[in-house]
């Protein structure tokens, strides 16, 4: 109850900051336990969770502000949605073909890599919401698209 009542007390940029946030939290326990291939189901499911709230971002932005969400931070939204996608695809395809472990490990640095890039997204989507700057922003997630192509 405690928990539902602080969700009204945020401010509308706190909602979206929360978001963000908890997504971060499942990237960092994902980029702490990824080496780990008994957890594999666990963190396809901690991926699962972030890209669906990822995928909703643009929509929670409209209901909570009543505007549609600013470009620039759309199209980091939309990346991080990307990023999510791209490591449940992976991890879903190592579970499906059933790697060994020497395989599964040759996987690690790469899932690793974007994992990086999603906690340096999530800290530059969390930053526009509360500051102006439109073109730092959008030159910085167009070099963390570069990244992960």
């Amino acid at each position: 109850m405690a928990t539902s009542m602080l969700w009204l007390h945020r401010s509308k940029q706190g909602q979206m900051a929360h978001r963000y946030k908890v997504r971060t939290g499942h990237a960092q326990v994902l980029q702490r336990d990824t080496a780990d291939q008994s957890l594999l189901t666990a963190n396809i499911s901690l991926i699962r969770q972030g890209f669906e709230s990822a995928d909703v971002d643009e929509h929670e932005f409209a209901t909570l502000f009543d505007e549609p969400m600013p470009e620039h931070l759309r199209i980091a939204a939309h990346l991080e949605a990307d990023l999510w996608l791209a490591l449940r695809t992976t991890l879903e395809s190592a579970r499906a073909t059933k790697l060994t472990t020497e395989e599964y490990h040759r996987l690690v640095p790469h899932l690793r890599q974007e994992l990086t890039t999603l906690l340096k997204l999530l800290d530059l989507e969390q930053e526009m919401l509360y500051s102006p700057l439109t073109k730092r922003f959008t030159d910085q997630v167009k070099l963390l698209r570069q990244v992960h192509a």
